[in-house]
């Protein structure tokens, strides 16, 4: 019999939305059920019944609710239907401190999905302390500040997609409306609404400055990673999803890094992904010029995650 799993993944943008659909996906075709909450505003884009199935369930609170609503929605949603482990990402004590008392209060297995924060943020908060009120911290495929901890376990990236969801480079560039062999650059919408709404004029001004020997798209298609394959350079924002999708299809990157509150993109990117905006068109240049793919990342780690996760519960492992 398959476990009741409750996933916590509030915050802003894409990516605690996809790391909870990456790992829910993988933990209702293992025979679990799963109930995803989040709260970004992308959430109406996906289609929880096919990314799911019948055993899954994308819970989405309303982005826009204060603190206090935010937080009697999150009480609600832990209290209405009962689990048996909780999985956490990136805030342990919840995005606006609602889960700071009840976490050291849970009989149940709580796991601390642990990503890199901000020192200043782990130090103001006490994370170091307040670790020890969960069974595991997971490191999904980065460093983190806790990754010392005793109960650390790092996993491979959690993609959400595996190599055979994504299409091949001919069925990826047909989809695309590419017919020819002509390099083709892919600038990512994903990061803020203003970042979002501000990608197709930057695609548009690397379509005027490349010229007509190279594609440039801008796609609205969700999850970008399935049309990667077709890509022979992707440009976008140094965030979870973008860099990790692209390392694992082998698509070379050129990222800006962004600022964020508590992630800091420019930690993620290699020295030859990292670029600055004034940069970026000598450097796609320079890239498509004399191509060369790096290496790929080969493991989705939502399965040893997955594994991880049964073994706490005392599960055979499916």
């Amino acid at each position: 019999m398959g476990a009741r799993l409750l996933i916590y993944a509030l915050g802003g943008g894409w990516g605690h939305l996809v790391r909870g659909l990456a790992f829910a996906r993988a933990a209702t075709r293992a025979g679990h059920r799963v109930r995803l909450l989040v709260n970004s505003p992308h959430a109406d884009r996906v289609d929880a019944a096919a990314e799911l199935g019948p055993r899954g369930e994308l819970l989405a609170i309303d982005s826009t609710l204060t603190r206090v609503e935010q937080i009697a929605a999150v009480e609600c949603a832990l209290d209405e239907a009962p689990w048996d482990l909780l999985l956490v990402d990136t805030f342990p004590r919840g995005l606006g401190g609602e889960l700071a008392a009840r976490i050291p209060e849970e009989g149940r297995p709580c796991v601390w999905i642990h990503r890199d924060l901000h020192p200043d943020y782990v130090a103001r908060y006490g994370l170091r302390e307040f670790a020890a009120h969960y069974s595991e911290l997971w490191l999904p495929g980065e460093d983190a500040p806790l990754a010392g901890h005793p109960r650390a376990v790092r996993t491979a990236p959690w993609l959400v997609r595996d190599p055979h969801e994504r299409l091949s480079r001919v069925a990826a560039r047909e989809a695309l409306g590419v017919g020819d062999e002509r390099p083709l650059v892919l600038v990512s919408r994903a990061g803020t609404p203003a970042e979002s709404a501000a990608a197709p004029a930057l695609a548009a001004r690397l379509e005027d400055a490349l010229g007509a020997d190279v594609h440039v798209r801008c796609p609205s298609h969700w999850p970008l990673v399935e049309l990667l394959p077709g890509a022979d350079l992707l440009v976008g924002a140094g965030g979870y999803h973008t860099v990790h999708e692209a390392r694992a299809c082998g698509v070379p990157l050129l990222a800006v890094p962004r600022p964020r509150r508590y992630d800091r993109q420019a930690r993620r990117l290699t020295a030859a992904e990292r670029v600055a905006a004034d940069g970026l068109v000598e450097r796609a240049r320079a890239q498509l010029a004399s191509p060369a793919s790096p290496p790929r990342e080969s493991d989705n780690g939502v399965q040893q995650a997955l594994a991880r996760l049964e073994a706490l519960l005392g599960l055979e492992v499916g």
